[in-house]
């Protein structure tokens, strides 16, 4: 009777088994700098009081892609709160992502327990920033059975550098070393150079 040859996980490997073929992605968030820049100029205007904007963003190579648009829905805002004034959900299928500060925040800021479990859950994506902008992240996946919240890392990419003509500088280019070497050993031979050594 034939013996039955045993497959273990890394003959599964070794077949493509494994291989879906899909990019892999880790939790990252970026974040166009001109839209970090508006939140600042933004909070520097309302000072100490907290705000909130809608955004838009999408899943990408390199991560999650936050786009520049942004709405502002009306809002009243304090220290400490942001009532929103419209219905966000009537909104959240067009903006899938929300940013609110925490103006009051030092150093790196925390999502609370209301942020967590109010605003977080209805958006795929939420943004938390200071004064100094957009500082924290985090993504939230609806399963069927439960809400997944990811905190992700947030990269600001510098978008607004466009694209410049250097065709009319050129890299000066030295002659090698060999060049160089040869001709100093000619000019070092010359009579005149060996004046000195017939004195």
């Amino acid at each position: 009777m034939a013996k039955k040859k045993k497959f273990g996980f890394s003959d599964l490997v070794k077949s493509n088994v494994f291989d879906s073929e899909l990019s892999i992605v880790s939790p990252v968030i970026v974040v166009p700098q001109k839209l970090n820049s508006i939140i600042r100029y933004i909070q520097q205007k309302l000072s100490n009081n907290e705000f909130s904007l809608l955004l838009k963003g999408r899943w990408t190579e390199r991560g999650f892609q936050i786009a520049k648009e942004y709405y502002i829905p009306q809002q009243e805002v304090t220290f400490s709160s942001v009532d929103y004034k419209e219905d966000l959900s009537l909104l959240s299928t067009e903006w899938n992502t929300i940013y609110h500060s925490h103006p009051f925040s030092t150093g790196t800021p925390s999502f609370s327990v209301a942020d967590r479990e109010s605003i977080n859950c209805n958006f795929i994506c939420s943004l938390l920033g200071t004064m100094e902008g957009i500082k924290v992240a985090n993504l939230s996946f609806f399963t069927g059975v439960c809400m997944v919240q990811v905190p992700a890392e947030v990269v600001i990419v510098d978008d607004e550098i466009e694209t410049v003509d250097i065709g009319k500088i050129t890299e000066k280019r030295y002659e090698t070393y060999s060049w160089y070497m040869n001709n100093w050993n000619r000019n070092y031979k010359k009579d005149d150079d060996l004046e000195i050594f017939r004195r």
